[in-house]
């Protein structure tokens, strides 16, 4: 094939290019002659920039394949395999119960790889432990069911480095299995690729020598949660230079819970017994109350590592088995309530780092298979766990796979209990600390809210969307009732304070930079857990978004008529005076509080404005591993001052008071509508957050739409305070309107003296 084609040079210029493609692919093939070659050439000039050197292609036949090798091949080249396995009847046939294998296994070796090849790649592949591959990977590209034949590519990787690429000759073996009915195992035939390395082009199979075999275990337990089991081994002669000692290879943990379970698998418990025997202690406080039933979402857990090692990490628990169940996500919520109060139970925990750069043995992660009993009449949940080991390098070794000597101990709280309560627990090493497999403590907690809690918090997100929206929506009443009152009564306009206005504003504008995204795109704060249905959520905000910016409209034309008015006004000089006098007032009062803001928090970096009152903002804040320092100053600070900026607007008839105050004005500017509809507004969410206080609402984890912590100030005590305050400021307006601006003042402060010149009488001024 000829053709053309553009790439940009490191200076960013399109690049010109016309190539030409040759291919070799047969109709027919077998597995030595499976492998099909071609280059890709460059048809312009050396001198030009579109010319290239020759590009090597390889690729594997799917067409008219024969199946020849394992055809030929003996019952004694397989061996008789071990313990009972799973057919392909009853898992929807060959080629679906074939569609298991391909995810990463994990490869187990021998313990005297030190002296003797382990390396299934190869001899002169790599050199020492450290060289060996840790996982291995099956890539089916083709099946026959009728025949129950399949072919597939064999993939070796590091285990830091699990790379999918569609085919590397140093790392790859080409193979054809059958399928064993008697025995119920896939038996393998995989084969090298050769004179790869001078050019992909000579690149051919052979050493047709190494063989794999493959089954579905029946039966799980403790030492073998893997739903794959297999071994890859050599059948060249020991002194042979391509030998290599026979190789394992297994599902890991997290794959044979989180993969389908096939059908008929089983699960054996082989330490419930003696655990069960260990861990009576707690049955006195039968009936105390519910506790979470052990088919039941909450039994899940999270992990938190105490270890240096882990500190970068995250971890969950899962339960795999209950009784004689082994739990299936599609079958878990059509199971029945436990009867019994001790029920036998397995788990499968995992810690994964966060972080990139491991190069020991905690980059891998941490793995553990756990079997006990749990305490429905108690919530007490007692195992013994086994740690899947692995050596400095990353491997996996036969004498050291399982480290069995764990405890796991969690105490679920009752169901009755506080919503913020979580599991506690923890899992330790039974190991001397000198002991090269001993790890400190795991503490143990449950991942979420109970699920009753959960649908709770689903019914207080919907109320509190509802309340933001007609919040926003008497917003938009109350300020369209005083644009009404100010075109009715058009001489009032004059006597508004114009400092009043740019703080509802900004109330409003301030809301919609914070969430400019939200509004235009459909992103959200990837740190809080929306428990979002059908992306009602997401179009609710969006609403929200449109009336906060339909108030915002209102709100800023209010404050240009009263600005026009106000240059147009004969007698706006002494306004103009008082409207000064009020930024001169109130405007270190606002510089004050910010600057005692930051002053408290340049002293207690992790202090915060509310801290000076109970439930303050810092349990709303979300903490990320290996975030910069500075950034994360900056954003609390920047929390804070927003915060703060939420009580100015709270008492935004501070500076309409001053206003009065100082020009002793007597005129109703402000409509009873706006400024008590306004005030209550800024008061109900006060009102409604000690509401949600006393029934437990606060969850970090939930977004929070009204009463938002992070623009205002909230805790029991500015609960109490900013309502009663927004009450005082309604009643002096309400008076200052009715009896004049400085009728809140003793009466020796209303009048003010005056020098005035008087008439003449004989000439003479008196």
């Amino acid at each position: 094939m000829v053709g053309s084609g553009m790439s940009r040079s490191d200076d960013g210029k399109l690049v010109p290019h016309n190539v030409v493609f040759r291919f070799s692919y047969s109709n027919n093939s077998v597995i030595e002659t499976s492998l099909v070659n071609g280059v890709v050439e460059s048809l312009d000039d050396e001198k030009t920039l579109g010319f290239f050197k020759p590009v090597s292609v390889i690729g594997v036949s799917e067409m008219g394949y024969e199946y020849t090798l394992v055809e030929k091949l003996s019952k004694e080249d397989w061996g008789s395999g071990g313990g009972a396995a799973l057919g392909v009847e009853s898992n929807g046939g060959f080629c679906s119960l074939m569609s298991n294998l391909f995810t990463k296994l994990n490869l187990v070796y021998g313990s005297d790889c030190g002296s003797r090849n382990c390396n299934p790649l190869g001899a002169g592949v790599g050199s020492g432990v450290g060289s060996l591959p840790g996982v291995v990977s099956f890539v089916q590209f083709k099946c026959l069911n009728t025949e129950e034949r399949v072919r597939l590519l064999v993939k070796f990787f590091n285990v830091s480095r699990y790379e999918y690429r569609s085919l590397q000759p140093e790392s790859t073996l080409v193979g054809e299995g059958a399928w064993d009915g008697k025995t119920n195992q896939l038996h393998f035939v995989a084969c090298r690729i050769v004179n790869y390395a001078v050019s992909l082009a000579n690149a051919r199979v052979g050493d047709c020598s190494i063989r794999l075999s493959l089954m579905f275990p029946a039966v799980l337990s403790l030492r073998n949660h893997s739903n794959i089991v297999g071994d890859i081994w050599s059948t060249r002669g020991v002194n042979d230079s391509s030998y290599f000692d026979k190789v394992g290879f297994f599902s890991s943990l997290d794959q044979a819970f989180r993969k389908y379970v096939l059908e008929g698998v089983k699960y054996e418990y082989t330490v419930a017994d003696e655990v069960k025997n260990s861990c009576s202690v707690g049955e006195e406080r039968k009936g105390e109350g519910r506790y979470p039933d052990v088919y039941s979402p909450d039994m899940n857990l999270l992990l938190r590592p105490k270890a240096e090692k882990y500190l970068a990490g995250q971890g969950h628990g899962s339960p795999f088995s209950v009784g004689g169940h082994i739990l299936r996500y599609k079958f878990l919520n059509q199971m029945e309530p436990s009867n019994s109060s001790v029920v036998n139970i397995s788990y499968v925990m995992h810690i994964r780092p966060l972080t990139i750069g491991f190069n020991d043995s905690t980059g891998y992660g941490f793995d553990m298979s756990a079997e006990g009993t749990y305490n429905t009449k108690t919530g007490i949940l007692c195992m013994i766990g086994c740690v899947l080991t692995r050596s400095s390098e990353g491997k996996l070794w036969r004498n050291a796979l399982f480290d069995c000597e764990t405890s796991v101990n969690v105490q679920f709280p009752s169901l009755d209990a506080d919503a913020k309560q979580h599991a506690k627990g923890s899992i330790v090493s039974t190991r001397p600390t000198t002991d090269p497999h001993y790890f400190e403590p795991i503490e143990v907690s449950t991942a979420s809210v109970y699920a009753h809690v959960a649908e709770e918090s689903i019914w207080r997100m919907d109320i509190e969307i509802t309340l933001v929206l007609i919040s926003k929506t008497l917003a938009c009443v109350f300020v369209g009732l005083q644009l009404y009152y100010t075109r009715k009564w058009p001489e009032t306009p004059p006597f508004t304070s114009i400092v009043m206005l740019v703080v509802l504003t900004l109330g409003h504008m301030i809301p919609l930079l914070l969430n400019f995204e939200a509004l235009f795109m459909n992103r959200h704060d990837r740190s809080n857990v929306s428990l979002d249905s059908g992306g009602w959520l997401a179009v609710n905000e969006v609403i929200v978004r449109i009336v906060t910016m339909v108030a915002f409209l209102l709100q800023f034309r209010l404050l240009q008529l009263t600005w026009s008015s106000r240059l147009t006004d004969a007698k706006s000089k002494g306004l103009w005076n008082s409207e000064k006098k009020v930024i001169y007032s109130s405007l270190p009062v606002y510089i004050g509080g910010m600057l005692i803001a930051w002053l408290a928090r340049k002293q207690n970096p992790s202090l915060q404005l509310d801290t000076l009152i109970p439930r303050s903002l810092q349990h709303y804040q979300i903490q990320i591993h290996n975030s910069r320092p500075i950034h994360n100053q900056l954003s609390a600070l920047w929390g804070s001052l927003m915060s703060y900026g939420g009580l100015v607007h709270d008492g935004f008839l501070l500076p309409q008071i001053l206003f009065n105050l100082f020009h002793n004005s007597q005129e109703k500017a402000l409509s009873h509508s706006f400024y008590i509809g306004t005030t209550f507004l800024r008061m109900f969410p006060h009102l409604y957050d000690l509401y949600r206080a006393h029934k437990g609402f606060d969850f970090p984890t939930l977004k929070i739409f009204y009463a938002n912590h992070v623009l205002d100030f909230y805790s029991t005590a500015w609960n109490i305070i900013i309502p009663c305050l927004g009450l005082l400021f309604a009643a002096l307006i309400f008076s200052q309107q009715r009896y004049g601006g400085r009728c809140i003042l003793p009466k020796r402060f209303r009048q003010t003296c005056e020098y005035e010149k008087v008439a003449a009488v004989n000439g003479e001024e008196l």
